[in-house]
């Protein structure tokens, strides 16, 4: 199912290869897509090496501890504002 503008004029929504312009300057493709299936066998194994599952993991796991490092450093703060007496903070 297409997007059609109900701005745009008939002539525009042909299929006829012609591409309208949209205000904010982008083109808008006013065809019909062909969708291709493709049938897996039984025993799918995605194609991710062992390598790469490895970075995956090891990115995330710096991203949590830097995540974890400013919360952790945000808490302390709060802690210490609220637990220090008034006008030293």
């Amino acid at each position: 199912m297409d997007f059609v503008d109900p701005t745009e004029s008939v002539e525009n929504s042909a299929c006829d290869g012609s591409h309208a312009v949209a205000d904010d300057g982008r083109q808008k493709e006013k065809c019909h897509r062909e969708v291709h299936f493709a049938f897996l066998p039984e025993r799918y194994e995605p194609l991710v090496d062992d390598e790469a599952r490895g970075i995956a993991k090891e990115e995330e796991k710096t991203r949590k501890k830097e995540k974890y490092k400013k919360v952790k450093k945000f808490q302390c703060r709060m802690l210490a504002k609220h637990c220090a007496p008034p006008g030293s903070v």
